[in-house]
Formats: C-alpha cells, structure tokens, sequence
C-alpha cells in the first residue's frame, strides 16, 4: 500500500506529460493545442519533433541542415514542386546531426530527392553537438520521454502558452534588428571564427553519404545558403580565405553544389536578410533551387561530369 501511495505522484505526473505531449509523441490527447506547441516545445527541441513527425509520415524528398536550410520550409517547397518534401534540418543543427538525420530518414523512406545545407560555419571542429542519438533513444523507449528534462520543460511552456494566451518567445532576439546584427558579427563570430580548426572528417562522412546516393539512385544536392558580406568579410579578418577556398573544393568534390554565398547585389543588401547568417525571404532562394521560373540570378551551379567539376551560374 505505501508503495502505491508513494507511486501516486508519478504516475500523476506521467499522465499530465501524455496529456500535454508536447512533442506528439503518443498522439492521443489535443489538451493543448497545436500552434502553442509549435512556438514552445518545438523550438526546445526541434530534433526531436522532426524525428518523431518523419517517423509517422514520411517522405521521399528531404532536407537536411541547420538553422539556414529550415528556413526552406517544406510546404512552401511543396508549393513550387508538387512534390511532398519534409525538412528535416535543425536551429543550430551541425553536420554530425544531419547525418544522423538522412541515415534516420533513409531507414524509414525511400528516398528520392536529398538536399543538405553545408555552410562555413559547420566545419568547425568545435560545431559537433549532436541531440539526435537523445531523439532516437527517446523514440524507442517511451519512459525515457516521460522523464527527459526538456520533455518536462516544454510541457510546462506549452501549458503555459495554452492557459495564457502568452508566446514566451522561445530562442527568438529580444533586442532590435541593429544591436542583433552587430552581436552576431561582433562577438558571436568572433568567438567562432577566432577558434576555428577546419574539420575535414566530415567531408569523408559526407562523402560517403555521396556514395551511398549514387549507389541507390538518390539524387544529392549540396546547398550551400546566401550569408551577408559584413559575415563573408570576416573570413579576410581572421585570415581564414585559404581555409574557406579549401571547404569550397572539397564541397565541390562531393557531387552537385548549389552556391549562393558571394559577393553580389543580393549579398550586399541588408534588407534581404534578418541577420548576417539568414535570409528574410526565403520564397527567393526556394525559387531559385526549385523553380521552372527562375527570376534570381544569384547562384552558382556545380556538377560532376566525367570526374570533374563544371560550373554553370543560374541564370
């Protein structure tokens, strides 16, 4: 009997996560509802939420990435190819994740279409936090779920937002555009760019994905995003050009490469982007990569073609 008792408070506790499920993972409760989880508990712990929601619906066109390439969003792709597209790429998400993602992916569809976003930045040996092996353990035991601390933390926000009424604002700036512009180039590229070490043991990985894709018939695209040039000048004041000429080719190596990261009109104008890393409008860059219409001429093409790399600019 006192052991009962004694597991009273637990199992209250258990139910109220299955209850609010923050992340949809049981699917068996609407107590809160849908849009107060999306502006919570899915910025928490975005790996979990695109592994969980890939797990229940699939798809055979999918993209990879960080915060760049979620910006794509799969139903505005969707709304230029006809095609059904899931973006499987994370905010602050690294090469070991995407990875992880496209092996996850590939278990669980037949895959048809790949997209991954690479970038500068995630070449870094210090960028390797991976949250996917935490997604996936989660997946397949559910008392792990009912006992993860971000679990927790997002019921009690998505709760929160749900009775209130109010967005927490969840990993959004809370300083205007400028102080977030010049923080970004200012101390958190410093801080990056200043310990930069060129991880080229994920070009290996990568490569190997490549192959993987050839071997199956999966057609692979590299995408590498459009950032400002206040961020591409940063590559000369740490004398890092040589370094980012050499991520380039090897990117290059890999297959067929979508670049968008030059210096041009579009680069230059602030008003294209919400910061230094990210895009204000990425409808532009979906149509570029997707579109039959292609009005933007703001890419470079790459592709392999009898062992070598050709290029065609996208116009």
């Amino acid at each position: 009997m006192k052991a009962l008792v004694f597991s009273l408070p637990f199992v209250f506790f258990a139910l109220m996560i299955v209850a609010i499920d923050p992340f949809n993972y049981f699917g068996i409760s609407h107590l809160v509802d849908q849009s107060d989880k999306e502006r919570t508990a899915f910025r928490l712990h975005d790996t979990l939420r695109k592994a969980i929601e890939f797990e229940q619906d699939p798809a055979p066109n999918v993209l990879f990435g960080d915060s760049l390439m979620n910006a794509l969003r799969s139903e505005m792709v969707e709304s230029v190819t006809g095609e059904k597209y899931f973006n499987f790429s994370f905010g602050g998400g690294t090469i070991p994740e995407a990875m992880d993602a496209f092996w996850f992916a590939d278990g669980h569809s037949d895959l048809d279409r790949v997209f991954i976003g690479v970038g500068f930045i995630n070449f870094s040996t210090s960028q390797n936090m991976n949250r996917f092996p935490e997604a996936t353990a989660m997946l397949d035991n559910p008392l792990l779920y009912l006992t993860n601390r971000i679990v927790i933390k997002s019921s009690m926000y998505s709760l929160w937002a749900d009775i209130t009424g109010i967005d927490p604002g969840v990993g959004r700036p809370t300083v205007s555009k400028e102080k977030y512009w010049k923080r970004q180039i200012g101390e958190s590229t410093t801080a990056l760019y200043r310990r930069f070490r060129y991880q080229s043991d994920y070009i290996d990985e990568l490569r190997g994905i490549a192959r993987y894709c050839s071997a199956k018939g999966i057609e692979l695209t590299f995408v590498i995003l459009p950032t400002h040039t206040d961020l591409q000048e940063k590559l000369r004041e740490f004398d890092l050009e040589a370094t980012y000429d050499q991520f380039h080719q090897d990117i290059e190596s890999l297959g067929t490469v979508i670049d968008f990261n030059f210096p041009d009109a579009y680069t230059r104008d602030a008003e294209n982007f919400k910061d230094p890393y990210h895009v204000a409008d990425p409808s532009m860059v979906i149509s570029a990569i997707w579109g039959d219409d292609k009005p933007y001429e703001f890419f470079r093409r790459y592709e392999q073609d009898a062992g070598e790399t050709r290029r065609s600019d996208g116009h």
